[in-house]
């Protein structure tokens, strides 16, 4: 690949990085003024960043060379969190949720959007009828995405990002010789 067209991928990659932890600290402010729109919001942001890493690390069938090119260089294994694009549809489809929803429950106990601190969610739902939730400890320095009672630990895929993101910067100053 061109070095200046993998440049401008290098860059994109530095921006999305920059965008899910901006969306990381949103999420924890969030959280801390019980906003939880706010945490919704910012969680959402934080996926769709991700994804757009994933996207960029292992395109469709159509670019994989690129991804590959990119996984090279910035040393990228095969089995990254970020690489998991699951939750992030999940709140893409989200309407689609909703359907399967309405379809399949037996109850039509609808939960979304709730924050527990050390504790279960909402006793009594079945997880089927529980959508996007958040469960965070005390100290709010630990939490959970959780949808139909799946478990999804963002901090791991935070940690992931950040050191994406410092080789990412180093390999742009190489690339474009700043």
């Amino acid at each position: 690949m061109d070095l200046s067209v993998l440049g401008v991928f290098v860059d994109e990659v530095i921006a999305q990085c920059e965008f899910a932890l901006m969306s990381m600290n949103d999420l924890r402010e969030g959280l801390d003024q019980q906003d939880k729109k706010r945490v919704f919001y910012s969680a959402q942001a934080f996926l769709v960043a991700v994804a757009n890493l994933s996207k960029l690390f292992w395109p469709i069938e159509k670019h994989c060379f690129r991804g590959e090119e990119l996984r090279r260089l910035l040393e990228i294994e095969e089995d990254s969190s970020i690489r998991d694009r699951t939750l992030r549809h999940t709140y893409e489809h989200f309407d689609e949720r909703i359907e399967t929803w309405a379809t399949r429950s037996s109850r039509r106990d609808y939960d979304d959007m709730n924050i527990s601190i050390a504790g279960p969610l909402v006793p009594g739902i079945e997880p089927s009828d529980s959508m996007r939730n958040l469960e965070c400890s005390p100290d709010r320095k630990t939490f959970k995405l959780i949808f139909h009672g799946v478990s999804y630990d963002p901090l791991i895929i935070e940690a992931e990002v950040r050191k994406v993101l410092e080789k990412a910067k180093r390999c742009s100053q190489r690339l474009w010789k700043r």
